[in-house]
């Protein structure tokens, strides 16, 4: 690939542009996919709360491990 001696700069015609570039933003995550998400996980640490307190666990289990929702 040809390089400019002075600066290091590439031809324009050879920087990868879109989809094929390795940093491309897809926007597969939308803020509605993030929400939705984000309430299952509070969902589903309020129910492992619950069962805990109710005692519904197998003897010697531990909870979930990470960050847990706000």
């Amino acid at each position: 690939m040809n390089v400019c001696r002075y600066h290091g700069s590439r031809m324009r015609s050879t920087i990868k542009r879109g989809a094929s570039h390795p940093q491309y933003r897809h926007g597969g995550e939308t803020l509605e996919a993030k929400a939705e998400r984000h309430q299952m996980s509070v969902l589903f640490q309020e129910t492992e709360s619950l069962m805990f307190a109710l005692d519904m666990v197998a003897p010697g289990s531990t909870r979930t491990r990470g960050r847990k929702p706000r």
